[in-house]
């Protein structure tokens, strides 16, 4: 990694941009990457949600930062929009938050996060357009409309007379008029993932399992939803898997816990490829395919993935449009063992990208998975328990991180590139 030097000016946002948010939040683990116990013991979260204390924190602890704004080369505005969305908003108390489905009121920074569903289709265009947008939702079509099947992220939803002088209800003529990510200036982030959530993954010291699955998704199907969720897409892969039986036929499972039970991280480890499709907006299905070192195969038209602008997707990746979701088996059964090796060993080099291991506390979570496995599975006992040679996997055994060039430290990189172009 080349040294960064940059400097940042974090900016000390009103209470309800932040701590007040946490205040009013329904529950514990809600809108945080860690929490304490009684003991004063800290421990890492699975919240997907968690990118916006996490950074916030990264930043301020951060050797880059200076509190001195003459200096400062990026200014960082920290706002935990996410947890105002779910789970603040509609549940806690009048007259703090308002009525059901009110939105922040912006004002004017220069490198917020957005995490909510559908990142920074929410953000007033006057906003936007002067802004560095650190996001998970990569779509790029400027003429967009609201893809959440969750109503308080309807950005496109006019409120009714009866919330008229309400703060924000009008919402809707503010954010016309720009795209929800620009790779000219934005960045699509990785979302926060513990370690413990791809414990089983070879890339961390696990032993490398036997690819025996061709596909693999296990998550929301849609089957309790508006059907414009996931635009149909999980819906329509989850019929055709059940009605043509692409389990028996093709190794392809597409289902929820209730019908894929057993460990995510060990099937994930199991699977040559995994689907990537969206959610309600963004999802982090890449970062779980990456993390095991599964081929993604990403079924989202005009939305860019993670770090799209710095990596190469089609090296490690696959792409599959929308309206060809019956091809789906004939697609994955054409590539053949030696481009899926040559993908595999892609993924290799960037793995360590889609992971936040940055600070104290994550860089002994990841030292403690890495040092479980190394020592339960040390390299000599990974060839002799699966037969295996250095020739036949590209995963091998490794038992340090690096920890520099980690998800925060590529955001860092980024960064630090694009300073003769925002002076």
């Amino acid at each position: 990694m080349e040294r960064v030097t940059m400097e940042w000016r974090v900016y000390d946002m009103p209470p309800q941009y932040t701590s007040q948010l946490l205040q009013y939040r329904i529950g514990a683990d809600a809108c945080m990457w860690r929490r304490f116990n009684e003991y004063n013991d800290s421990f890492v979260l699975s919240m997907t949600y968690s990118i916006e204390p996490y950074l916030h924190e990264m930043m301020l602890q951060s050797e880059h930062r200076t509190f001195d704004p003459e200096e400062a080369d990026f200014f960082y505005v920290p706002m935990y929009l996410t947890c105002l969305m779910w789970p603040v908003l509609g549940w806690a108390d009048h007259p703090w938050y308002y009525a059901p489905l009110v939105k922040f009121r912006y004002f004017g920074m220069d490198a917020p996060t957005m995490a909510p569903d559908e990142g920074a289709c929410y953000m007033p265009t006057v906003v936007y357009n002067n802004s560095i947008i650190l996001t998970h939702w990569g779509r790029t079509d400027v003429n967009h409309t609201s893809g959440s099947a969750y109503d308080q992220d309807n950005y496109n939803m006019k409120m009714p007379d009866t919330f008229a002088g309400w703060p924000g209800m009008d919402w809707v003529p503010k954010v016309r008029g720009h795209p929800c990510y620009d790779p000219k200036k934005d960045l699509v982030i990785p979302a926060f993932k513990p370690p413990d959530h791809f414990r089983d993954s070879p890339l961390m010291a696990a032993p490398p399992l036997e690819r025996d699955l061709l596909l693999y998704f296990r998550g929301d199907v849609g089957q309790a939803r508006f059907e414009h969720y996931s635009r149909g897409i999980r819906q329509k892969l989850f019929l055709m898997a059940y009605k043509h039986d692409w389990a028996t036929k093709y190794k392809i499972y597409i289902g929820t816990g209730d019908t894929l039970p057993g460990s995510y991280s060990e099937h994930m480890a199991r699977s040559k490829f995994c689907l990537v499709a969206p959610g309600d907006g963004w999802s982090a299905r890449a970062e779980d395919a990456v993390l095991h070192g599964c081929v993604p195969v990403v079924i989202m038209d005009g939305v860019a993935p993670v770090f799209d602008s710095l990596l190469d997707w089609s090296a490690f990746s696959l792409r599959v449009r929308e309206d060809a979701l019956h091809s789906l088996p004939a697609v994955l059964e054409a590539v053949g063992p030696e481009r899926l090796a040559r993908m595999q060993r892609k993924l290799v080099r960037v793995w360590h990208r889609f992971a936040y291991a940055s600070g104290p506390f994550m860089r002994q979570q990841y030292d403690n998975v890495l040092g479980h496995n190394a020592r339960a599975f040390p390299p000599a006992v990974q060839k002799v328990s699966l037969g295996l040679t250095s020739r036949d996997t590209p995963f091998k055994p490794v038992t340090e991180f690096p920890f520099g060039d980690d998800a925060f430290g590529t955001i860092m990189q980024w960064l630090y590139h694009r300073i003769n172009e925002t002076r």
